[in-house]
């Protein structure tokens, strides 16, 4: 196996399903002008940092805890410190640049981008891999259940935890 092959698998040896692509340079000048917007309604200042911090996390894309976000952001530039990560991360969430959508078994809050078309999340109990899916039976089935209850569904996160198949596989080998 060479370098490239084993940096496309998984540690439990499962091929990785999700490669982020980077926004166009227009979506991106769209989310930098987004966040100007924040900041001038919220008399916020536009900085250096933060479009440094938004534009790592809008090109590493993906699922990312706070920590990877820090470490990606320090690799890019080691003079913004942990806390500047921190406080910017609550900021592009409150922009609509960033979103939570779901913390790990263990505790760990994850982020991404915001998806124009919605999907649900598999989390890989075994090697933590996040499989994106989109069901029309389980959207179907979620809008007939708030209704039969009286509600109104306006949104939802869906995330299942699994063992992944693969590694049960490798195991018996």
């Amino acid at each position: 196996m060479n370098a490239a092959e084993s940096e496309s698998l998984l540690p439990c040896g499962r091929p990785k399903s999700f490669e982020h692509k980077t926004p166009s340079p227009e979506k991106i000048e769209e989310l930098k002008l987004r966040l100007r917007e924040y900041l001038t309604r919220s008399r916020l200042k536009f900085t250096d940092q933060r479009w440094s911090i938004a534009q790592t996390i809008i090109t590493t894309g993906g699922h990312l805890d706070a920590q990877q976000i820090v470490e990606k952001v320090r690799q890019s530039d080691a003079s913004i410190g942990p806390a500047t990560v921190y406080r910017t991360l609550k900021v592009l969430c409150d922009a609509d640049i960033l979103e939570k959508t779901h913390q790990e078994v263990g505790g760990r809050i994850l982020y991404e981008l915001p998806d124009e078309e919605h999907h649900d999340h598999i989390i890989c109990l075994d090697c933590r891999e996040i499989v994106e899916f989109h069901n029309d039976e389980i959207e179907n089935e979620q809008q007939r259940l708030a209704k039969a209850l009286n509600f109104e569904l306006k949104a939802h996160r869906h995330v299942i935890y699994a063992h992944c198949d693969y590694l049960k596989q490798k195991q018996k080998n």
